[in-house]
Formats: C-alpha cells, structure tokens, sequence
C-alpha cells in the first residue's frame, strides 16, 4: 500500500491492488470501454487526480488491470510441457481453459482479454502494444513446443508447427465468442477435440 501526500494533514493510503482489482470487476461487468476513471475513483474511494497520479490515465490502468490479469491466467503451458504426449497435453490445456472460463464463479463467463482484443482499435497506445506482444508470445511458444512434438512423430504429416500455433491460438480466442454465444461446455471440448485432430495423430 503507498501513501499518497496530501498537500495538508495526513497522507492517503493508496491500495494499488484494490484499485486494480476494482476496475478489473468493472470491466468484467460493463465493459472496458464502458468504464471511466470517474466511476473507478468513485468505486474505490480515491479521488481521480490520485488515480492519474498512479496510473496516468485510463490506458495506463487498463495496461496495469491486463497485466495482472495475463499473470494469472490459465493459457499457461505448463500442461503441455508436463506431458509427454502433445494430444494429452493439448486436451488438458483446452480442458483448463474452458474450465476457468466457464467457472460458476467467473463473472462474466469468458475471458478479458479477448474481449480487449476484439476493441483493440479503440483502446490506448499502451494496451494496444501489450496486447500485441501477448498475441505474438503465445504462438511463439506454442510453435517450440508444437515442434518438439514434430520431432518424436507426434504431429501429422504435412502440418506447419508456425500454421498449427496460430490456428490454435486463434481457437482460443474464438472459444471466448462461442462462450458469449452460450455453446456449452461439452461443446466447446468436442470443437477443441475436433481441432486437436486436425493437427495431431
């Protein structure tokens, strides 16, 4: 927690998780661009010049809010690399995707992210770029691991592991839509399966 100096009497306590944490649960619920400083201050307590004085203004929070989001997220590759069979692995890492994005708990159902990429013309320099790299960190990754793979006979003939990356990160963020569309979770495991084979022997 950082103590923000008040020009008279006692410093404010300023709670940078809080604050983070707050606007986050707002743009769940109503949306990032539907969201204001204004109503982040008002929400947690704080007055708008502290919020500027923290975050420099609404992209520099939106950055910080899909920083700890991506940090804890689910889309890690633990799973894949834990594994010694890529089918195994991929079903596991779409199982726990589909699992944390459909949680009774999460609110809304989906995930922030993708639904800041799908706005991501309308949202500021700083998050633009973050959101950019993240997008091309994951096939990245995805391509070494998908490669390894390859290389113990694994994949199907034919398949380019930078193609196959990309078209299965690109069903990630398309099960983010089938989710808001109300596909069930039964559904989005078959469709992930359906995927998995196209790539996978």
């Amino acid at each position: 927690m950082i103590s923000a100096q008040k020009k008279h009497g006692r410093p404010v306590s300023f709670d940078r998780n809080k604050t983070i944490q707050t606007a986050l649960d707002l743009y769940w619920r109503q949306g990032v661009l539907a969201t204001s400083l204004n109503q982040v201050a008002r929400m947690t307590g704080v007055s708008k010049p502290t919020l500027y004085r923290y975050f420099e203004n609404e992209d520099g929070l939106l950055y910080d809010v899909l920083e700890c989001y991506l940090s804890g997220n689910v889309d890690k590759f633990e799973c894949l690399e834990a594994h010694e069979n890529i089918r195994h692995g991929l079903t596991e890492w779409f199982e726990q995707i589909i699992t944390a994005w459909t949680a009774t708990d999460a609110s809304p159902h989906g995930c922030l992210f993708c639904d800041c990429l799908h706005e991501i013309d309308r949202l500021g320099v700083k998050s633009q770029s973050l959101i950019k790299t993240y997008l091309s960190q994951q096939p990245e990754k995805l391509a070494s691991i998908l490669s390894i793979a390859r290389d113990k006979g694994q994949l199907k003939d034919g398949v380019d592991v930078h193609q196959a990356a990309l078209y299965l990160s690109s069903h990630v963020i398309a099960m983010n839509s089938m989710i808001k569309m109300g596909i069930s979770t039964e559904q989005l495991l078959s469709i992930s399966d359906l995927v998995i084979g196209s790539i996978v022997r």
